[in-house]
């Protein structure tokens, strides 16, 4: 269905009036309408004392998490953005509050201006087992997009090392970062003539990556 240029930069307000329904699309069958790049809008505006709503894509995204969301917000004044829907491309996003049965909408996207997902890539940049076992692990994780909340998870040989964490990262940014093993990460190197190293980052929004390389 081929919509007329002036709805095509519209971005309705999705409200929430009562348990039963969302209201504020303006395109057909009251799908909300939303410009590609923009983040869609809840407004909880339900008198109920005491009532919360989200909305929550049914489908998952490539982080294995949901395609966009909101917490569930009290009732008032100001609306909240919807997490994840500046990433979508022109197409049908179906979503529900997920504690009222029955209340879903649809969520219309038009144009070509949606937000480059975030993604990273990872390279192990230490080369030598014996360096490593020491107690240090050097790594490098790059954004392909802005990528913000990345983390990433190192495992050497048998031993997972702790995460980092709230990794912000431009894009085409490059970043070092060394992770230090414990004593028992240490320990299970003594004597091991190569290792195994695997790592895995995660970001919102965006697909995981990983990288390997084994250490002699």
């Amino acid at each position: 269905m081929v919509l007329p240029a002036s709805a095509m930069a519209v971005s309705d307000q999705i409200q929430s009036p009562t348990e039963t329904a969302f209201t504020g699309g303006s395109g057909p069958g009251g799908q909300f309408l939303l410009d590609a790049g923009n983040q869609a809008q809840l407004l909880n505006n339900d008198p109920a004392p005491g009532a919360e709503h989200n909305v929550v894509a049914e489908a998952d995204g490539p982080d294995g998490g949901r395609l966009f969301e909101t917490d569930l917000i009290p009732a008032g004044p100001n609306p909240v953005p919807v997490r994840g829907t500046e990433y979508l491309t022109a197409g049908d996003y179906a979503f529900v509050c997920t504690i009222h049965f029955g209340m879903e909408g649809t969520l219309r996207v038009t144009g070509a201006g949606a937000v480059p997902r975030p993604a990273v890539s990872l390279q192990v940049v230490s080369s030598k087992l014996a360096r490593v076992a020491k107690g240090k692990l050097k790594l490098a994780v790059e954004a392909g997009a802005a990528s913000p909340g990345v983390s990433v998870v190192a495992r050497v040989g048998k031993r997972t090392l702790p995460a980092v964490e709230g990794v912000d990262l431009a894009a085409g940014e490059r970043r070092k970062l060394t992770l230090r093993l414990d004593r028992a990460a240490r320990t299970s190197l003594e004597g091991a003539k190569r290792a195994k190293v695997t790592l895995r980052a995660e970001v919102p929004y965006g697909a995981p990556a990983s990288a390997r390389r084994t250490l002699r």
